[in-house]
């Protein structure tokens, strides 16, 4: 029979101070975990790709917004391989127009994996309008009803 004084059992467990601290710490590890994750909510389905907005990313600015967007593409790329890409998009909400800010593309869904934006990639600063049935439709009016 092992016999542990008290002393021996006391290192196996934390000391009050420790324990005090214990429900600060979950708090701030929380917090950190839910800033870092971001909430893509899909808004439109095209033959190639799920269509998501970053939620917390809307901006409204008088009349026009400001989003981030995400395909999902369904196969890779046939050009250049990659399996998504997030483009920050200005949205004029009663021209319903629309205009691409950024673009970056990545390797796998969601915006992960290897960052695979092409070098000579130009993002156009026109304004394009959007149709009631344009494939723009459903993700302008979900991100100007914000």
């Amino acid at each position: 029979m092992i016999q542990n004084s008290d002393q021996e059992l006391s290192s196996f467990f934390p000391d009050d101070e420790f324990m005090k601290k214990q429900p600060v710490l979950a708090v701030m590890f929380m917090l950190v975990c839910l800033s870092a994750h971001a909430e893509w909510k899909k808004v439109s389905e095209t033959i190639r790709a799920d269509r998501y907005v970053e939620t917390s990313s809307v901006r409204t600015e008088g009349d026009y917004r400001r989003a981030k967007e995400l395909f999902n593409l369904y196969e890779k790329h046939p050009d250049w391989g990659n399996l998504s890409f997030v483009i920050e998009q200005e949205y004029d909400c009663p021209g319903r127009r629309t205009r691409t800010v950024t673009e970056t593309w990545w390797s796998e869904h969601f915006g992960k994996g290897k960052e695979m934006t092409p070098a000579d990639l130009s993002v156009s600063p026109r304004w394009d309008h959007i149709g009631p049935s344009d494939w723009n439709s459903p993700v302008l009016e979900w991100v100007c009803s914000q």
